[in-house]
Formats: C-alpha cells, structure tokens, sequence
C-alpha cells in the first residue's frame, strides 16, 4: 500500500452538525474546534487509508462521507457496521477497525482505488461524551510506466498513457514543440509530443521527460555523429 500524507491546521471554526447516534437517534453537536485537514495520497488499484480519531467513549456511532453531497462512504453504529444506505459506488470496497473503534480510531480503509474516489471526504464521530468532524483529502495518482522516444524523418516525438493527474513532457533540447494531451474515458491521460529539428541540426544525445507530482520517467535517444 503506498500512502503518503501531510497535515494542515486552520483556524479555530463553530459547527451545528447532525450525527445518527447508537440509538439511532439524530444528535445534534456544536462543534467548536482546531480543525484538522488530512492529505493522503494512493496509488490507483490500492488499498488506502483514510485516518481519523476522536475521544474514547461508549455508545461510539462513525459515519464516512464524501464531500461536495455528502455520498455515504460507511456508517458504524450499534456495535456493528450500517451500510443499508452506503453509496454503491463504495460498495465492497470499505473497512472499519471495529477493534478499534473503542480506542478512538475511525480510521477507513478503502480498496481498489479509482481515480472518482479523490476527493474530500467527512469524518463523523460521536460518543456519550463528545462528538466530532475530521476532514481527510484524498489523492489519487498512476505512476508512469513507460516513455516512448523514437525518431521519425527530421521530428522527434515523445509519447506515455496511463497517466494520473495530468502530466508535463519537457525537453533536452530547445525547438518548436508541439505537445497533446488527452483524457480517457477511465479518466487516465495520455500525452505525445514532437519537436521538429532543423536540417543542419545534428541531435547526438536528447531526452524527453514526462512527469506528475508523483512521477517522472526520462527516455533517451542516441544518434551518431556523421
């Protein structure tokens, strides 16, 4: 599992939230805290972990959103998990630690990362004693895999698939360069580009680099001296 995070701490912030309690009733909680922004970055196709803790107590009720609309990501309520309502987007693909809960850990696992999973996702927790929200960012990112350098006449092209996010091609060498990028329907990038080298240009050793935030891959091409 590849996982990278940071965290970020704002200004102090006041919030009416409703939360569905272990007696399943609706609690309403004024949160007035440090707020707390997690930054995680996962490779696609991976397990990741999305953490979260908050004050140990009984009666604990967790419940996992996504956010802009607030998509139910999983609930845990009762001793058990709640997941009547679970968006089906994320069915099959979340875990709590149930063992942990007792000990304030909320933390959700997500599998098989898709490049829709990134986003910002809400945190709900609350107990006999105290309740709360965490915000956890989430990152996606594919590695690249392979660059392509080849010649062809007097253009030299530079090509990679398969990418997330976005990414940058640079040169070696200074040219025209005249650079596509494209999105695929699995949401993934592809990018080509080609520069084309004047006649009494002699092109003894260029490179082509393609990179993410995450990534960065170089091919070479070698050519003889006339």
């Amino acid at each position: 599992m590849m996982l990278r995070q940071f965290h970020r701490y704002n200004s102090r912030w006041r919030k009416w939230v409703s939360i569905r309690t272990s007696q399943n009733r609706e609690k309403m909680c004024l949160l007035l805290c440090e707020e707390q922004l997690t930054q995680v970055s996962c490779a696609v196709g991976t397990k990741c972990l999305l953490p979260c803790v908050f004050s140990v107590g009984s009666n604990a009720a967790v419940h996992w959103r996504k956010s802009p609309g607030e998509a139910r990501v999983h609930s845990f309520y009762n001793n058990q998990d709640q997941l009547q309502n679970q968006h089906q987007d994320y069915r099959g693909r979340t875990f709590v630690f149930q063992s942990q809960i007792h000990r304030g850990n909320a933390s959700l696992q997500l599998s098989e990362v898709k490049v829709q999973d990134e986003g910002s996702y809400l945190c709900f927790t609350s107990s006999n004693t105290d309740c709360s929200v965490s915000t956890v960012y989430l990152k996606v990112f594919v590695d690249i895999d392979e660059v392509d350098l080849v010649k062809e006449g007097s253009q030299l092209v530079c090509s990679s698939k398969g990418i997330y996010p976005e990414p940058q091609i640079n040169w070696s060498v200074f040219s025209e360069i005249k650079t596509s990028v494209q999105q695929r329907e699995d949401q993934l990038y592809d990018i080509n580009s080609s520069i084309t080298l004047p006649s009494d240009v002699l092109v003894h050793q260029t490179s082509c680099s393609v990179s993410t935030a995450h990534s960065l891959r170089t091919a070479l091409i070698m050519e003889e001296c006339e």
